[in-house]
């Protein structure tokens, strides 16, 4: 997860510096990007883990079907509209 504390100036491109939030004090800026780190990474865990209990239950088979279902009917659904999209919109 090293890619946190890199910054890059266009899309998808490799970052050439390390993400600089305090100018001159290189270890109060390491500090603040580390702090910041372990907070969006707690909370994408927690995040996770609590789409992971709704998508997924345990104990009620009949409900993970369904959701497996809704899913995949999502899903399909999703890459259809966006293939449609790019049929229109890329040529």
């Amino acid at each position: 997860q090293f890619h946190v504390w890199l910054k890059t100036e266009i899309v998808d491109g490799q970052p050439k510096k390390l993400l600089n939030l305090l100018p001159g004090y290189p270890l109060i800026n390491f500090a603040i990007v580390t702090a910041a780190y372990i907070f969006v990474s707690h909370r994408l865990f927690t995040l996770t883990n609590s789409l992971k209990n709704a998508a997924v239950p345990h104990s009620n088979n009949v409900q993970l079907l369904r959701n497996t279902i809704v899913m995949a009917t999502t899903g399909a659904a999703l890459y259809f509209a966006t293939t449609a999209l790019m049929q229109m919109f890329v040529h």
